[in-house]
Formats: C-alpha cells, structure tokens, sequence
C-alpha cells in the first residue's frame, strides 16, 4: 500500500505552493528564467518532501508482517531479528528489496533516517548487502547469488568468520530464467577490518 500520509503531504504542499503564487505573489514580473528556476525550487522541495518517511512519526506496526502489507510491494521472502531493529526481505518484479524498522517497546516503526547501507559485488557475480543498525557495529548481511555458483545448496553453504547461521531464502528471475538464493542474517559485533565470508570454501573480505 502506498503511504497515504506522505501522498496526502505532498497534495497538501502543492495546494499551499498554488494559493501563494496565485494570491501573494505577481510571477508574471519575473523573467522567464526566475520563473524556471522558482518552478525548479519548488519541484525539489515537493520531492524532498516526498522522501521523508513522515508516516513513521505517527503509525507503529504490531509485527514486520503487518508493516510489510502496509509498505511492501510483491513477495515477503523473510525477516532478520536484530536487537532494537529488524529488516523485512522482499521480492518484486524479479528484484530483491528491503525493509528497515526500529523497534520502539512492543512495536516497530520506520526510521526517519534510513541506516547506513553498504554494497559489495565479487568477480564470481555474488553481491552482498549490508544494513548497518544504528550506533552499533551489528548488522544485516543478504548475500544474492545464483544457485549454480553454490556447490551444496543448504542452509549452511554461506558462512563467515563469526559462526554466523544464515538462513537460505530463494526466488525466480522469470525474465533470465535463472534461480537466486539469498542468504540472510543478523551479525553482531563485526570486527569490519577482519569480516569475511565463504562461499564455496573461497573467503570474501567484505571491508576493504
């Protein structure tokens, strides 16, 4: 579902911007490019606007479930528990996405500011993603890779260098008509200058 409050927002904002120009201000003296460039200004205010998750000041969500109906798009692949966050792994349209919450007591919430994230690809076409849980050196580590560079395709084909349990998640590229798993999990107290993980006895570092 698309958030109703941040689209009501920015009606909100394009009414106020209109009322003003057409009663307070005479945009007609303006040469025609301050009149582009006031346009241009308001444009990207309205989509600044836009990308702040305002909903997240004003709704909490009993279960990751419950905020994956109200945000999420397609399939719910799977949910990493962290200690004051969780992320919500989904599929649409043949791509992974993800959703960050904060625990707040009994309920979660979206954060105003999105978490650290981070970006790894290796020669052997695996990509690893990395959600930083804020003020800590825990993360989320999602590991993609097609089914074909796994030799044993169970649980505990992924693994690293803190004994980590990552859990095998898998979905179809119907476009490409290949087979991904993603292998997710939760780590904590990651010592960025020695993390690695293996794939195929091969070691990955992850910070270089």
């Amino acid at each position: 579902m698309i958030p109703v409050i941040r689209f009501l927002l920015l009606f909100i904002s394009l009414l106020t911007v209109s009322i003003i120009f057409t009663r307070k201000i005479k945009i007609k003296k303006f040469s025609k490019s301050k009149r582009i460039l006031i346009y241009f200004i308001i444009i990207s205010i309205i989509q600044q606007i836009s990308k702040i998750p305002l909903e997240s000041l004003l709704i909490k969500y009993d279960s990751a479930n419950m905020a994956f109906s109200y945000l999420g798009k397609g399939e719910l692949l799977g949910i990493e528990e962290g200690e004051h966050s969780c992320l919500v792994i989904t599929e649409n349209n043949s791509e992974q996405s993800y959703i960050y919450l904060n625990k707040d007591n009994n309920y979660l919430k979206t954060p105003f500011f999105k978490p650290h994230k981070k970006v790894v690809s290796w020669d052997n076409g695996a990509i690893l993603t990395l959600f930083q849980e804020k003020e800590t050196q825990n993360y989320y580590v999602v590991l993609l890779t097609v089914h074909s560079l796994i030799n044993d395709a169970s649980d505990n084909s992924i693994t690293d260098n803190q004994k980590t349990v990552f859990h095998r998640l898998f979905y179809q590229n119907e476009d490409k008509n290949n087979y991904f798993y993603l292998y997710s999990a939760y780590v904590e107290n990651i010592d960025e200058d020695n993390y690695y993980v293996k794939i195929n006895d091969n070691e990955y570092k992850v910070f270089d």
